[in-house]
C-alpha cells in the first residue's frame, strides 16, 4: 500500500493550458510577478510549511506516504529555500522541480522503486498549498484503498471553511462540498511486470464522476478550505475573503476538531470560546 499527496506549489508553466486560462489577460511577465509576489506567497508558505506539513508528517508515521510538491525552476530563492528547509525537517516531503511540464506519475514510480517495490495498491490525492487535511485523513481513506476499489475516485465532502488573517485562522464555518478538490483521491494499482501505474483518469474535481466511479463520504470533517485575501479564487469572484466565507453556515460545535487539526488547535479553541 502506498499513498502520495500531490501539491502544485505556485507552478509557473506558460506552455500549459491551465496557465493560459488563469492568467486573466496579463502578460507572461505580469503574471509571473503576481504569482511569486511576497504578498501572494507569504500566506501559502506559512499555511503549507507551518500548518499542513506537520500533519502530513504525522500521517507518514502510520502509513506508507510521501507528499510530492511540484515547484517551478523559476521559484524565487527565498521560497525555494523555505521548501528545502521544510524537506529537511519533514521527511514526508518530496520536492520535484519542474521546467516545462508536471509528471506526477513518473515521480511516484521513482518513489515506489526506491521505497516500496512490492506495492500493489497505490493511491494519490490532490491538495492545494493553502488548504489542510485532517490528521485522520489517511486512516479514513485506507478503508477504500483496496484492490476491489481500483479505478475509483474517493471524495470526502465534509470540511471546514476557515478565514486566515495575519497568520492565524480567525473564523470557521461548515462546508459540505460536492466533490471538493481538497484530498480528492484516485485508487490505482502498480503493475509489477510492466512497471507502470494505472489510475482512474482525473479531470476537474467537480466533474470527476463523469469519468470514473466516485466513492463519496461526508460522514466526518476531513479538510480545511482556507479563505484569505490572496486566494487565487478571489481574482474571479467578488468580495473579500470574509464576504466569500460568509455564504457558508455557521459552525456551532468545535468538539474534536482540535484533535483533527492539531496545528490550528489554538485557533479552533479560541474561536470556540467566542
Amino acid at each position: 500500500m502506498q499513498y502520495f499527496g500531490v501539491t502544485r506549489f505556485s507552478t509557473f508553466l506558460p506552455s500549459s493550458s491551465a496557465w493560459v486560462s488563469s492568467r486573466d489577460g496579463r502578460t507572461e511577465s505580469e503574471y509571473k510577478a503576481h504569482l511569486f509576489s511576497d504578498e501572494r506567497m507569504e500566506p501559502r508558505v506559512r499555511i503549507f510549511v507551518d500548518r499542513a506539513l506537520p500533519i502530513y508528517q504525522s500521517m507518514a508515521e502510520r502509513h506508507e506516504y510521501r507528499h510530492i510538491v511540484h515547484y517551478s525552476d523559476s521559484l524565487p530563492t527565498r521560497w525555494r529555500e523555505e521548501l528545502e528547509e521544510a524537506a529537511r525537517k519533514y521527511p514526508v516531503l518530496h520536492l520535484d522541480k519542474v521546467e516545462t511540464r508536471i509528471n506526477s506519475t513518473q515521480v511516484m514510480l521513482e518513489q515506489i522503486g526506491r521505497r516500496t517495490p512490492d506495492a500493489d495498491v497505490v493511491v494519490w490525492f490532490r491538495v492545494d498549498d493553502d488548504d489542510l487535511l485532517s490528521a485522520d485523513f489517511l486512516d479514513r481513506l485506507s478503508v477504500y484503498a483496496t484492490p476491489k476499489h481500483s479505478g475509483y475516485a474517493v471524495s470526502f465532502g465534509m470540511g471546514l471553511a476557515g478565514l486566515y488573517v495575519d497568520g492565524q485562522y480567525t473564523e470557521f464555518r461548515k462546508v459540505h462540498g460536492r466533490l471538493p478538490s481538497q484530498g480528492q483521491a484516485y485508487v490505482g494499482r502498480y503493475d509489477h511486470l510492466k512497471g507502470v501505474l494505472q489510475f482512474p483518469r482525473a479531470t476537474a474535481h467537480s466533474r470527476q464522476d463523469t469519468v470514473s466511479p466516485v466513492i463519496y463520504d461526508s460522514r466526518d470533517v476531513s479538510y480545511v478550505y482556507t479563505f484569505h485575501d490572496q486566494q487565487d479564487q478571489g481574482l474571479t469572484t467578488h468580495g473579500s475573503a470574509a464576504e466569500r466565507l460568509a455564504r457558508f453556515p455557521l459552525l456551532d460545535d468545535v468538539g474534536g476538531l482540535a484533535t483533527k487539526f492539531p496545528t490550528i488547535a489554538r485557533d479552533i479553541s479560541t474561536f470556540g470560546q467566542v
